[in-house]
């Protein structure tokens, strides 16, 4: 061997040598591709020269390219695939003249005149992860096995390199997807270290708690997550060092308010075999709207039973005086107290239905008895009744002029609607006040509005109006168990049409129901729900 010669070994091997330290350096799997590339072509005097690598679904892409652009080397992808297919890792199988071929002739067919080509795969402990494909044109002489193994060599520590890149691409990945879970989850999410200091909190915990990243990574935890009860005593905190617990009761924001109504859950963050604790991802609940649904079911049973023993106690109050045998009643006491017992018994009944129908709607199993019908007429004869049995009120209406069109509707469901509404009217209304209904039509809705001379209905209490249980504050000094607007929301809505409040507090409300008018359309929708 000359001198020369050995002097360019020499410089190959340092050249190895630097190229193994660049790799090593390089986590980016971009910039350990092109690196790759550009050593590989160099090594070998290649004109051109692409990567392709194995997906964790054994399908093969080409990932980087040189010399040629990168759509043109996806080309290739099918011959390289049915090699992976056979598994093997052995430098000399990718030698075969006939897959050499195979590949100068994909590259010629997109004008490429290559006239040989080196293929060098990739292994990983024994399993094939990529290859390395450079070519050279015609007339330039083919790759010698010195060549080969000059690049066998380079294609170990380039397998190294890229391994290393695409577990540090995996991480990263990994790591993105954890941070958009926990922005995108609903629960509040706070990671605490194994001295309990917050590491990080996600946005649905800024949003219950009012603290902001900034503030609260590095407190601890019993400064960031206080959580008190009814009577507004903190909730000790569960031992960090054990094995987690819970808590529940309102959140103390950051600026001290009393907070949402939560469920807070710590669980130890463990791993390896000997379960070493490495510190506590606590879930942040939001309770507030069960815990208010659970209040107002409690204020309901209350109310209800107050409802349904007024009614049974003067029934039995009635029938027991009448059956006096001590006593002779005229005619005229007898009657009274009859008709008495009957309002009594009619009073009861409602309350019963209410209760019966709000069952069936959450069961769904009510069912409505669909036919065209005028909302003109039916308000006429609700109004009526309402100006029979509440003479202390004076009932504003007047019909249209003209028959407006009709609705499909069930005549008994939608009376009720009417009956809820005015009954709502006449409770929350004063004396001598006066009760207005008002009918129209608009395109294709028929509707109707009753508004009162109450208290009307505060801003914050709109939203809650319609749904079960609730009652307004002036719900002390009135019959009800809360279900009224709750049945008539749901039944506006299974006849396809919509409800709704305006109020100003202090200017009393004004409920207003519009519903389809009768089209052969609004027939097969609501057959069809």
């Amino acid at each position: 061997m000359s001198r020369s010669t050995e002097l360019s070994l020499f410089q190959i091997h340092d050249y190895l040598l630097a190229l193994s330290r660049q790799l090593s350096e390089r986590l980016d799997i971009e910039s350990v591709l092109r690196l790759v590339l550009q050593a590989a072509t160099a090594l070998t005097q290649a004109e051109a020269g692409l990567v392709a690598l194995r997906a964790p679904d054994n399908q093969v892409h080409v990932v980087a390219a040189s010399g040629m652009p990168l759509e043109t080397a996806r080309q290739f992808s099918p011959l390289l695939q049915s090699m992976f297919a056979a598994g093997s890792a052995e430098p000399a199988d990718w030698q075969h003249p006939g897959f050499r071929r195979a590949l100068v002739r994909v590259a010629r067919r997109h004008g490429f005149p290559f006239a040989e080509v080196i293929a060098m795969p990739f292994e990983d402990d024994g399993e094939l992860i990529g290859v390395l494909l450079a070519f050279r044109t015609a007339g330039r002489a083919g790759f010698t096995r010195y060549e080969l193994r000059l690049l066998g060599s380079f294609a170990e520590q380039a397998a190294i390199a890229i391994r290393n890149a695409l577990l540090v691409q995996q991480l990263v990945q990994q790591r993105e997807r954890m941070a958009a879970i926990l922005a995108s989850t609903a629960d509040g999410i706070v990671l605490l270290d194994e001295q309990g200091r917050v590491e990080l909190i996600n946005p649905a915990f800024t949003a219950l708690s009012g603290w902001f990243s900034e503030e609260a990574v590095g407190l601890h935890a019993s400064q960031v997550l206080v959580v008190i009860n009814e009577a507004g005593i903190p909730l000790p905190v569960p031992a960090l060092h054990g094995g987690g617990g819970r808590q529940e009761g309102y959140l103390v924001r950051a600026d001290r308010s009393r907070g949402p109504y939560v469920n807070v859950t710590y669980t130890p963050l463990r791993a390896g075999r000997v379960h070493r604790r490495f510190g506590t991802v606590v879930s942040v609940h939001d309770l507030s709207e069960r815990h208010r649904l659970e209040a107002a079911k409690r204020a309901f049973i209350a109310g209800i039973s107050h409802e349904l023993k007024t009614p049974l106690a003067i029934i039995i109050g009635y029938a027991e005086t009448l059956l006096r045998a001590d006593a002779s009643w005229d005619e005229e006491t007898v009657r009274q107290g009859l008709e008495t017992i009957r309002q009594e018994a009619v009073h009861l009944t409602r309350l019963v239905d209410n209760l019966l129908d709000t069952a069936r709607l959450e069961a769904g199993g009510l069912t409505l008895a669909l036919a065209p019908l005028q909302v003109e007429e039916l308000l006429k004869h609700v109004v009526d009744a309402f100006r029979a049995a509440h003479p202390d009120h004076d009932f504003a209406y007047e019909p249209p002029a003209e028959p407006l069109p009709a609705v499909y509707g069930d005549r008994d469901r939608l009376r009720q609607v009417v009956h809820n509404l005015l009954s709502n009217a006449v409770k929350y209304s004063p004396p001598n006040t006066t009760v207005r209904v008002n009918v129209w039509a608009n395109g294709d809705e028929v509707g109707f509005c009753i508004a009162d001379e109450g208290p009307g209905i505060p801003p914050d209490r709109l939203p809650l109006i319609f749904e079960r249980f609730y009652r307004g504050e002036e719900a002390g000094r009135t019959e009800g168990a809360g279900l009224g607007l709750y049945m008539a929301r749901a039944l506006v809505e299974a006849h396809g049409g919509r409800i709704w409040v305006e109020s100003e507090e202090g200017q009393g409300a004004t409920f207003c129901v519009a519903l389809p008018v009768y089209a052969e359309e609004v027939v097969r929708r609501l057959r069809n729900t």
